[in-house]
């Protein structure tokens, strides 16, 4: 067959069910399509019908298009093209064995496409302050998975939508546009969108509405207004400008977060439990990050320099997530890479503030605390990676509690075809510290309560796993994940003496999620797997866990303004010769915009939490303690409730959002470590508690006069111990955060304070070991930076960042016997290229 060429841009043209190239044109075409997300490789997308002929002048044929790819030519304009009888079976065949060799599962899903009303959508976005077309503006149909970027034109195109009533989205920065679209049988819809593209001295305030898009919440994309549950953003911006390079640091300015060494605690789910087990699920790019063997979270095993934004989801998320998510869920998403290559340079040096306390002074010579992250990160056709790695030397401000870290990170993620792609991504992080526990007493705070300089630890943590994305249709996609995160730590003592401790622990994990949207109603179907294995003498030798689950959720939009969220999963886990566990976790969750500024949500489910390998099983000395097995321990159990608003508004032209939230959280069984009076110190873990939680939380966030950025958040609640009648241990009444920002031109300042009321109750058995283990204050911190933007006023792409944290030098404890961070400053250097 003969194909009249009448350009020079390279296309398929599906004709006959046989498949050949030719040429047509395509810079009006440019969109990206069938994708889950915006920041992932573009892929081939239908974009029209009738636009080539053949020679014998039929128009019935296909068109697609290559958008935002440097592709050579394979054929000169009029050469005649004669089809290949194989090469369409050719490619779905290499399709499906790529999906079943990279995650190891295979996923046949033939959906019947047939009999269905089709119509098509055409538009541009235009800027309507300057009328000029917005190229690179994120367009999708809610409800759908139907997403392009619009092309240099400012135009989009969406082909074969199925008729029904559906809300255009426009997304271009911090701004949103919406439009309601009723679509007809064969019906081409031509639509212009005009919108605000950047911001003016008089409309700088909008940078304060609410636009983000969540995934963690319902397991896809969705406006953060929309979700039933509470959702807070941490993004990778403040990361960069705190100099943050631990999940730790990372969540201290989010409402409703404390934190207990190295126990996250959302709405005062987790109290202190010695850096065993956590009652929050972690995620890397949706992939789990718990250690096989503790259960706990790897603080500075996290690519944070290379993190877009972390989302956390307050409240029992076991209906999705199961195990751990007691509490709720954290979930660090990594940035793609960019469509260009781009160089990243972070180096940081500072120092403590000396000791004011004579007694608590150990040394005359001032202690560093340095840092130095790279990263490159660049696309290349269908190939997109980006490279980091960091080291970290921390000398301290206490004695004997020196750290040296590093960690390199790798992301690969490559479009196999149009509607296949997939991501390896790789880590390694390396820890060698000081095995500080706590003080000596208050009147040496800085000293180390043990001073054998052997009390040194080493851990290392390793994670693989790769995410594939299978596009079924316009309407549905599979996504399949599989990896396993190996973590190992041992001390400085031979392995023949009492103290030696050790562990080597892996995390098997595999998942399949099948998203499905048809008719306002959005289905989403998950099994997984996982398997942990655990070598440990101070474990109970050698020990295995047994996983499995399978999930669904629906989302139903079809009532006008209402989104309603119905779930449920069963868990399977069984660790080595314990009994079965089975678990049935149910969710609830109403939507609702009662006005274009106003969102009203309800929600309520079930969370749990298996015992931990180390949990039953840890028999070691821990300082002056010794921890005993007990192989008999239940899982945890939850029911959390909430009922919130969000609400945008404006006075004077000054923007704010206001979000506020009620939560009621009931605990059964918790799991807490206890300590034996009549054992000299044993630590047991226990089902000790059943507990209730309730209260309140607020945020708002505002720009005053145009200039002054301000934000407030506020938690409020009261932790009952339901069996002792008392205040929960560890949980403080209040806790809240204020972050100012004042924009000068080429210069930032940018002030936080923090506050976390005075925990009530700790473990009164501590006393018996640490000396004036009950001596705590409340927490009352000021963080203050200011940032030189040297690319604002020359060609250097550099950014310089005066750090000064704990600004008034404010001595307080974070966990009993350990003396919180002294004043610190720091100067660090961001160059981008």
């Amino acid at each position: 067959m003969k194909v009249r060429i009448e350009e020079d841009n390279l296309c398929y043209l599906l004709s006959s069910n046989v498949l050949f190239k030719t040429y047509t044109p395509s810079n009006h075409n440019l969109i990206e399509g069938g994708q889950n997300s915006f920041n992932s490789t573009p892929t081939l997308t239908r974009v029209g019908r009738g636009v080539c002929k053949d020679s014998a002048g039929n128009s019935n044929s296909i068109l697609y298009s290559f958008p935002n790819k440097n592709i050579s030519p394979i054929i000169s304009k009029g050469e005649v093209v004669k089809p290949s009888s194989n090469s369409l079976s050719f490619g779905v065949k290499w399709e499906l064995v790529l999906a079943v060799l990279i995650p190891l599962l295979l996923f046949i899903v033939a959906p019947n496409l047939y009999c269905q009303d089709y119509c098509a959508v055409r538009g541009k976005v235009i800027d309507s302050l300057d009328y000029k077309p917005v190229f690179g503006a994120k367009v999708w149909i809610a409800g759908t998975r139907l997403g392009c970027l619009t092309n240099k034109l400012g135009e989009f195109n969406f082909d074969s939508v199925r008729v029904n009533k559906y809300k255009l989205m426009v997304h271009f920065g911090a701004f949103e546009k919406d439009t309601i679209l009723e679509m007809k049988k064969n019906e081409t819809i031509s639509v212009n969108i005009y919108m605000r593209t950047y911001y003016t001295e008089d409309d700088l305030y909008h940078s304060y509405k609410s636009h983000d898009m969540v995934v963690t919440a319902t397991r896809h994309a969705q406006a953060i207004q929309d979700v039933p549950i509470t959702v807070g953003l941490v993004k990778g911006e403040l990361l960069a400008n705190r100099n943050i390079n631990r999940l730790d640091e990372a969540l201290l300015h989010v409402p409703g977060v404390t934190m207990n060494g190295d126990q996250i605690s959302i709405r005062g789910s987790s109290g202190f439990a010695f850096g065993v087990g956590s009652r929050v699920a972690l995620l890397v790019d949706g992939f789990p990050m718990l250690s096989g063997d503790q259960g706990d979270i790897k603080m500075d095993a996290l690519p944070l320099f290379n993190t877009e934004k972390i989302e956390i989801v307050k409240g029992a998320g076991s209906a999705l997530y199961g195990t751990s998510a007691l509490g709720g869920v954290v979930n660090v998403i990594t940035k793609a890479a960019s469509i260009k290559p781009e160089f990243n340079c972070r180096i940081s040096s500072g120092f403590f503030n000396p000791i004011r306390i004579s007694q608590w002074k150990y040394t005359d010579k001032l202690q560093f605390n340095s840092s130095a992250d790279l990263s490159y990160s660049q696309r290349i056709g269908d190939l997109g990676f980006w490279l980091s790695g960091g080291y970290y030397n921390d000398n301290n401000y206490r004695k004997q509690d020196r750290s040296e870290r590093y960690n390199i990170y790798s992301k690969i993620k490559y479009g196999i075809s149009q509607n296949f792609n997939s991501t390896i991504f790789v880590g390694f992080a390396r820890e060698n510290s000081d095995d500080y526990i706590y003080w000596n007493s208050l009147d040496s705070a800085t000293y180390p309560g043990d001073t054998n300089t052997k009390e040194r630890i080493v851990s290392s943590k390793y994670n693989l796993f790769s995410t594939s994305n299978y596009i079924i249709d316009t309407q549905s996609f599979l996504t399949i994940q599989a990896g396993i995160y190996h973590t190992v730590f041992n001390n400085f003592y031979d392995a023949s003496e009492l103290n030696y401790r050790s562990s080597s622990a892996n995390a098997y994990n595999i998942e399949a999620i099948l998203n499905s949207t048809s008719g306002g109603l959005n289905l989403t179907y998950g099994l997984k797997s996982g398997y942990n294995t655990v070598e440990s003498k101070v474990f109970g030798g050698s020990n295995h866990q047994i996983l499995a689950a399978i999930y669904s959720q629906a989302e139903y939009s079809k009532v006008k303004d209402i989104i309603f969220t119905l779930g449920v999963r069963a868990d399977y886990d069984k660790i080595s010769n314990s009994d079965e566990n089975l678990e049935l976790s149910p969710k609830l969750g109403i939507s609702y915009k009662l006005t274009d500024d106003l969102s009203l949500r309800l929600s309520g489910g079930r969370g749990f939490r298996s015992p931990l390998i180390a949990e039953r099983f840890a028999s070691l000395p821990y300082s002056a303690f010794k921890v005993v097995p007990n192989p008999a321990l239940k899982p945890e159990k939850s029911w959390s409730f909430e009922i919130g608003a969000n609400y945008n508004y404006s006075i004077k032209n000054y923007a704010s959002t206001l979000d506020l939230s009620i939560f009621d959280n009931e605990l059964a069984d918790m799991i807490e470590p206890k300590i034996s009076k009549a054992s000299a110190g044993n630590i047991q873990f226990m089902n000790v508690t059943h507990a209730r939680i309730y209260g309140m939380e607020i945020s708002h966030s505002s720009l005053i006069f145009n200039l002054l950025g301000i934000e407030v958040g506020a938690a409020l609640m009261n932790p009952r111990d339901l069996d002792s009648n008392t205040v929960l241990k560890y949980r403080p009444k209040i806790s809240g955060n204020i972050g100012i920002w004042l924009p000068l031109g080429f210069m930032d300042i940018q002030a936080e304070y923090r506050h976390v009321a005075r925990v009530a109750t700790i473990d009164p058995e501590l006393l018996l070991q640490i000396p004036n283990a009950d001596v705590r204050l409340p927490i009352n911190v000021i963080d203050l930076r200011t940032i030189f933007n040297i690319d604002k006023i020359s060609n250097i792409p550099l950014k310089l960042t005066f750090n000064i944290k704990n600004l008034t030098d404010y001595y307080f404890t974070k966990i009993p016997g350990n003396l919180a961070p002294v004043r610190f400053f720091s100067l660090q250097a961001t160059l981008k290229l």
